[in-house]
């Protein structure tokens, strides 16, 4: 018998092509009626310059450290708006059907079954500054996510060592499925 509990999904989304078609590709072929889908964007905090005697006339003052960071916070709700419109507009099935009944029978029959569509998908958007990979990890952890789906930008085993990648930190620190989606085939 199929489980009826909710399966918590996490999403992580960065506003790049690859996190759109991660989600596309989990709402087209992964997704089931008990989802629930938690989104997380999550961004580095703004970096000032390490103080010197050459740069100490220059270096921000915390209003406009706070206000790079607001800049960052609206960002991703903006972002995660978008995702939140996409979820208001994907329909959950109901797994059992309304009969419409048929007034022109004479037998109690219970009329034609009408299938219909009114939940929509339910979601939470998360967002946080921090190290990417494990804050992913973290909300995985505390979401109690089954499962974490990340974009994948199919970088090269060369320009993965040096820059480093999320999703090898997220697949190494956590012991639930992480699936990749890859981007898309170049021609």
């Amino acid at each position: 018998m199929p489980s009826t509990s909710p399966r918590n999904i996490l999403v992580a989304v960065d506003g790049s092509v690859y996190s759109e078609r991660a989600f596309a590709w989990y709402a087209d072929k992964f997704r089931q009626e008990r989802d629930q889908v938690v989104f997380v964007h999550v961004y580095e905090s703004p970096i000032t310059p390490a103080p010197t005697f050459a740069n100490c006339m220059s270096i921000p003052p915390r209003e406009e450290w706070e206000r790079m960071l607001e800049k960052a916070e609206r960002q991703a709700e903006e972002m995660l708006s978008g995702y939140e419109k996409k979820c208001k507009e994907m329909k959950a099935s109901i797994s059992w059907p309304y009969y419409i009944p048929q007034h022109n029978s004479a037998k109690n029959e219970k009329g034609t079954p009408f299938f219909f569509s009114i939940f929509q998908l339910p979601f939470k958007t998360l967002f946080a500054h921090g190290a990417i990979g494990h804050v992913i990890c973290s909300v995985g952890k505390e979401e109690k996510a089954e499962c974490i789906i990340l974009g994948s930008r199919g970088l090269g085993t060369i320009r993965r060592t040096i820059l480093g990648s999320v999703s090898d930190y997220v697949t190494q620190h956590m012991t639930i499925p992480v699936l990749l989606v890859p981007a898309e085939e170049r021609r």
